[in-house]
């Protein structure tokens, strides 16, 4: 899934998921967050509507750019992020 989602919280970050590479099977997607060092938690779930969402990755923003090695193994997967705890 392309796309970003943007919300107007000061404490919301927004995820731009910028490409999926046939060739090596990745999908690369980049958070950004005005908060110095806050932690996001990357999630995924191959249901969009699922409550079920696996946390894949947790770095520090204020730019965390991350790939998904695995995103080949799924037919569909969508992506979400959080703000850690």
């Amino acid at each position: 899934m392309l796309g970003q989602q943007n919300t107007s919280n000061t404490n919301s970050s927004t995820l731009y998921g910028t490409g999926y590479n046939g060739n090596i099977g990745t999908f690369h997607l980049s958070i950004s967050n005005n908060q110095l060092g806050q932690m996001n938690i990357i999630q995924a779930s191959t249901n969009l509507l699922s409550t079920n969402w696996m946390n894949i990755y947790t770095g520090a923003t204020p730019i965390l750019n991350f790939t998904d090695m695995l995103a080949s193994n799924y037919p569909t997967r969508f992506y979400r992020t959080k703000l850690a705890p």
